[in-house]
């Protein structure tokens, strides 16, 4: 989401600004912006996707043991970056 509203601050002004006024994704995206903060119950959600499909990815997906290595670092890493944010209330 956050790519998305990125992407589209730099081509689109019109599309981003529909994207911050979605009823749903707006509040989302305002709030990073404002507060950069991200709520616990978009953190839980984030960090047990991003779990579950790197988990799956290295489990069934690749043979190669550092392949396997790679999508738990990655993971690891994408849940440390989630998890710096502040929790918003």
């Amino acid at each position: 989401l956050l790519l998305a509203a990125g992407a589209f601050l730099k081509s689109s002004p019109r599309w981003y600004r529909w994207l911050l006024q979605h009823r749903v994704l707006g509040p989302y995206l305002r709030n990073f912006l404002l507060h950069k903060a991200i709520p616990l119950k978009v953190k839980v959600i984030s960090v047990s996707l991003v779990w579950i499909t790197l988990s799956y990815c290295a489990v069934f997906l690749v043979e190669h043991l550092m392949f396997r290595l790679l999508f738990v670092l990655l993971a690891a890493g994408i849940t440390i970056h989630i998890l710096s944010y502040r929790t918003l209330r």
